[in-house]
């Protein structure tokens, strides 16, 4: 009796630890499923990437529409693809002169692309784009997942090497090409540069403006490094 008894318990915890494992193996089988379902192909990220373009249309609208105090419309139309984070912390000063700068656009993924980081609600991506400057740039792009929705957290820009000791080694640049400058920073069909003068040290101080529509111009004073063209600082004018 006693024998057929121990019988019994073996074979109990014999199929206990079966279950067990079987158990364990199913719970192990859902989550790789979960990881592998939370893998963003190339396309996906790229996508992602590109709602960072949404930037320079709405600010642009912005501008035109020449709302100045009224930032509440253009910061509603942010929400879809930027964090909460991220709309708080712009500068909105920048945003009252169209412009094209060194905002998100046209992403060249030829030339430079790589996911640096990925997990289920983060990723990070770093690729090439021009700047106005006619130079190469890297932009590295940073997205989350906010009330289950990809957005925008952050992206800065670095120039690749070659190009920072190129512009190091530049003397002062022209009052004409200064102005060609300008006039690729600034965003629309008509721009006019009133005056350009030459301040202390290596310095442009800058007067223009920008056509938005049959009656209205944004007059804008720019501040531009004379080594580089680099636009240093922007502010709308009364126009």
């Amino acid at each position: 009796m006693i024998e057929r008894f121990t019988a019994l318990l073996i074979c109990a915890c014999l199929l206990g630890a079966c279950t067990s494992v079987k158990e364990e193996k199913e719970t192990t089988n859902v989550t790789v499923s979960e990881i592998k379902r939370s893998i963003l192909t190339d396309d996906e990220v790229k996508e992602i990437a590109e709602r960072s373009y949404q930037l320079l249309q709405l600010a642009n609208k912005f501008a035109e529409q020449n709302q100045r105090l009224n930032t509440k419309p253009f910061l509603q139309e942010l929400e879809p693809y930027f964090t909460k984070d991220f709309i708080n912390n712009l500068e909105i000063s920048l945003f009252t002169v169209p412009i094209g700068g060194d905002f998100p656009a046209d992403f060249n993924y030829k030339q430079h692309f790589v996911i640096k980081q990925q997990t289920s609600d983060k990723v990070t991506v770093e690729t090439a784009q021009a700047s106005y400057l006619n130079t190469a740039l890297f932009i590295t792009v940073e997205a989350k997942k906010e009330d289950g929705n990809w957005k925008i957290d952050n992206y800065h820009y670095e120039r690749p090497a070659a190009f920072t000791d190129k512009d190091k080694q530049q003397t002062f640049i022209t009052k004409e090409k200064a102005e060609n400058i300008v006039k690729e920073y600034l965003h629309g069909d008509d721009k006019e540069i009133e005056s350009i003068t030459s301040g202390k040290g290596n310095t442009y101080y800058i007067n223009a403006f920008v056509k938005v529509n049959a009656r209205q111009k944004i007059g804008t004073s720019i501040k531009m490094d004379r080594t580089s063209g680099e636009i240093q600082s922007l502010m709308q004018v009364n126009s």
